[in-house]
């Protein structure tokens, strides 16, 4: 990571020459390498990274930059435990122009990120308000074998913020299974969040 950060400074560098004749082209690509490794070494200077990124970003007005700085700040800031914070950037991404022309399984898996944030905040109220509108709004992605995985997510979580869940074991075991399942299909876990890595980190002590 650190060899990774040292070209990108050399990167930085050559956008500064030539009267950054393609600094605009190619700065998004310089923070971008500093989020990917700081992500993996140190979070708050990733997210230090990305509200860089977000400032040089505001001068082209790109929603997919827009969208990409939100959608990682989210992930960071959940991983850091700031979920109200995490919950803010994707309530910001909702009305960017990119995630208003995304597919609806992207969308869902988005949702479903801002659901399990919303369990992580404590807030049950509103957590139960939130699964209500996305199972309402997303009635039809979820009846797609493409989204089953979403679906049986949605079961297990909203099982969750019932009380007593702990104890549970019929819900034990079904999201036993569901972890199992996902991890001998690794690559089709393809949430925002990991859905198997946040359930065990639930389940792994009962």
């Amino acid at each position: 990571y650190q060899e990774s950060l040292l070209e990108a400074d050399k990167l930085k560098e050559e956008l500064l020459e030539y009267n950054r004749m393609h600094y605009a082209k190619f700065i998004f690509f310089y923070y971008n390498a500093l989020y990917m490794n700081y992500a993996k070494i140190d979070m708050n200077r990733a997210i230090e990274a990305l509200d860089s990124l977000e400032r040089e970003m505001k001068k082209l007005r790109n929603a997919y930059y827009e969208q990409f700085i939100l959608l990682n700040k989210s992930t960071l800031l959940f991983e850091l435990n700031r979920f109200d914070e995490a919950i803010r950037m994707l309530a910001r991404l909702y009305i960017n122009d990119s995630y208003q022309k995304a597919s609806d399984s992207f969308k869902l898996k988005i949702n479903t990120a801002e659901l399990i944030m919303q369990w992580e905040s404590g807030d049950m109220g509103v957590f139960k308000k939130r699964l209500k509108q996305v199972r309402k709004t997303f009635e039809i992605s979820l009846s797609k074998k493409e989204n089953i995985y979403d679906k049986i997510f949605l079961d297990i979580i909203e099982e969750m913020s019932k009380e007593g869940w702990e104890k549970n074991h019929k819900l034990i075991k079904k999201a036993k299974q569901f972890i199992s399942t996902l991890e001998k299909n690794e690559a089709e876990d393809t949430g925002l969040l990991n859905y198997a890595r946040w359930l065990k980190s639930k389940f792994s002590i009962i």
